[in-house]
């Protein structure tokens, strides 16, 4: 999938027993910038919904509000990226405003997935997505999901 000519990946982690999105990742390689989007749960009860950005020498941030962010691109470009990263994240997503959880979409693409029992979760990764992701973020992130 690409936005703008961009590339685009999506990483999907959810609960192993239910439909509960643990974290909802996706992302799109913007020249050497990385901007992206996630949603998950943050502990007590609370789901977060985020953005990020990787500057071409990879450092993260991640933020509430896009327009914050300075990019190599005009702000234009970068509104329209996000949105359509946003409309993405939230095609795997349930319309329950109370939950986050599978939709129909998010459970057809987890139908593939990785299975760890130990951590109680599924996760998917888009065609070359990068776990990396996950890692350079964790520590970032207000969510309380972890990659060991």
């Amino acid at each position: 999938m690409e936005i703008q000519g961009y590339p685009v990946f999506h990483i999907l982690v959810a609960d192993i027993d239910s439909a509960s999105i643990v974290a909802n990742i996706v992302y799109a390689e913007v020249g050497l910038e990385i901007l992206g989007c996630y949603s998950g749960y943050a502990g007590g009860g609370v789901d977060d919904y985020r953005y990020f950005y990787f500057d071409a020498d990879y450092n993260p941030i991640v933020t509430d509000d896009f327009l914050s962010l300075t990019t190599e691109k005009k702000a234009a470009e970068v509104s329209t990226i996000f949105s359509k990263l946003e409309s993405v994240r939230s095609r795997l997503e349930s319309e329950i405003a109370s939950v986050l959880s599978l939709s129909e979409a998010g459970r057809r693409f987890l139908e593939d997935c990785v299975i760890d029992q130990a951590s109680g979760i599924r996760i998917r990764l888009s065609h070359e997505a990068s776990e990396d992701i996950i890692y350079d973020l964790q520590d970032e992130w207000t969510l309380t999901f972890r990659l060991r």
